[in-house]
């Protein structure tokens, strides 16, 4: 999959919100995220397993918000959604140990499916 923030057609643009959110994770969690470009997360939690894709919402159901970006760092997984105004953000923060797979963008352009 190619690099992309949904909403953003501009690849600059992109590259420059993507920054700018990793820094706003790394200030907001105190944590540093790693300059790796995550495609999808799936991990388990209370007994369910989620699929975060970037411009999916997620988690499924009313409380779905759009993946925007996906941030990993030594110690959890954050997950950038966005919220309710324009220009806010949600977070999830999900813990290494309830990964079981992690796709990175591979820089090859594929088609994202349309979510049913």
């Amino acid at each position: 999959m190619k690099f992309f923030i949904p909403s953003v057609e501009d690849p600059d643009q992109a590259q420059l919100l993507h920054q700018v959110l990793a820094n706003a994770c790394s200030q907001k969690f105190g944590i540093s995220v790693t300059p790796a470009r995550v495609f999808a997360l799936r991990y388990r939690c209370e007994d369910h397993e989620y699929l975060a894709q970037v411009g999916i919402p997620h988690p499924p159901g009313p409380e779905a918000h759009e993946v925007v970006a996906i941030f990993p760092s030594p110690q959890v997984y954050l997950i950038c959604m966005r919220g309710e105004v324009t220009a806010s953000y949600r977070w999830r923060v999900i813990a290494r140990n309830a990964i079981s797979d992690a796709e990175y963008f591979n820089e090859i352009d594929d088609q994202i499916p349309e979510p049913e």
